[in-house]
This record gives C-alpha cells, sequence and structure tokens, in this order.
C-alpha cells in the first residue's frame, strides 16, 4: 500500500529547503511533487512531516499539507 511522505529538499541557501512530498509503495517512488515554498530548516519537524508552532506560518502551511493528505487518503 502506497503512502505519502513531506520532506523539505535542500537549496542553494543551507538554511532553508523547498517543501515536496513523495509519493511511496514499498521502496519505489510513484510520484514526486515540489510546492515552491521555501521554509527555515530549524522550524521543520522531521518526525511528523509538519512546520513547527514556532513558525509565523505554521497554520497555512500544516492546514495545506493536511488537505493535500485528506485528497490522497480519499483517491485510495
Amino acid at each position: 500500500m502506497s503512502h505519502i511522505k513531506f520532506y523539505l529538499r535542500s537549496t542553494s541557501n543551507s538554511n532553508t529547503g523547498t517543501l515536496y512530498h513523495m509519493v511511496i509503495d514499498g521502496q519505489k517512488v510513484l510520484e514526486r511533487k515540489s510546492y515552491g515554498q521555501k521554509l527555515p530548516l530549524k522550524y521543520w519537524d522531521i518526525k511528523n512531516g509538519r512546520l513547527k508552532r514556532s513558525h509565523p506560518e505554521h497554520l497555512r502551511v500544516n492546514k495545506m499539507i493536511e488537505d493535500v493528505l485528506r485528497n490522497f487518503d480519499y483517491q485510495l
């Protein structure tokens, strides 16, 4: 069964990353998508794949992630 994972991919600036998601089935990547949002690495929660509450835009970014997850579950 496939699942979705959000992560920050490194950029030319070592303090920021670009928000991506991957759809993974076992060890195979089925889809990779960039959202074009550059976020500071120090505010990214790697374990949960979310933006920490201390970032000013955490509500907007985390809501967008939840919407993508909800639509992904609906498609399955």
